[in-house]
């Protein structure tokens, strides 16, 4: 497919295909943070205050998805992947780690509930289309994770952590490679990449010790 569909601040959803574009649909609510989809028609979008919409129309309409409450309110919710239709990780503020269910809503999984005490976020989450029940997911204190997923339900069956990295900064985008390994970049110029078992410290040299790196991507991926 060559469209590409985009969300931020304003709250509406763009369409752009090749060299023109278009807003295809106002949604009011608070700062939408992420999206991601399954197909060309199936997807989530997140953002603060508990917001999580669903769309099966591309975008052309869309459901709301009833955030999970507890005593402490609700995350802002700041990174979703839906690897199967109706079926969405979404994670952010909090330490908040759950999941879409059948009914329209979304449960936490054990041990990652929401709490507003926490100053632990999650910021970034990524699936390869190979490995598409393994995933990894990045945040605050350099913290990353392994989310696996039971392939005939895709629920979350186990999270573990990795490799703990010494020094102090957080971890804010990240990209997987075809081989499931992956690079993760963040605060105070860090890059460092994951090779399945050990971490290799890849920050640029030409990039200041202060600066925040927000995104990463390849477009030519590596292949072992």
């Amino acid at each position: 497919s060559s469209g590409v569909l985009a969300v931020g601040t304003g709250n509406a959803v763009y369409n752009y295909v090749f060299v023109s574009g278009a807003k295809i649909k106002e949604i009011f609510t608070p700062g939408i943070n992420a999206l991601n989809f399954a197909d060309a028609n199936n997807g989530y979008v997140v953002g603060d205050d508990g917001i999580i919409r669903s769309t099966a129309s591309a975008g052309n309409s869309w459901k709301s998805v009833v955030p999970q409450v507890n005593g402490n309110g609700v995350p802002d919710f700041l990174t979703v992947w839906n690897t199967k239709i109706g079926k969405a990780t979404i994670a952010g503020t909090g330490d908040y780690i759950g999941q879409t269910t059948t009914t329209g809503s979304v449960l936490n999984f054990t041990g990652y509930a929401y709490s507003g005490n926490s100053a632990n976020r999650w910021n970034n989450m990524q699936f390869h289309p190979y490995f598409p029940n393994n995933g990894f997911i990045v945040g605050s204190g350099k913290r990353a994770f392994k989310i696996a997923l039971n392939p005939a339900t895709g629920a979350i069956a186990s999270i573990a952590t990795l490799p703990v990295i010494s020094g102090v900064f957080d971890f804010r985008a990240l990209h997987i490679f075809r081989d499931n390994t992956f690079i993760a970049v963040g605060t105070s110029g860090k890059a460092y990449f994951f090779s399945g078992t050990t971490w290799t410290n890849q920050s640029p040299n030409f990039i200041l010790s202060g600066s925040i790196l927000n995104d990463v991507y390849f477009h030519d991926d590596r292949t072992s």
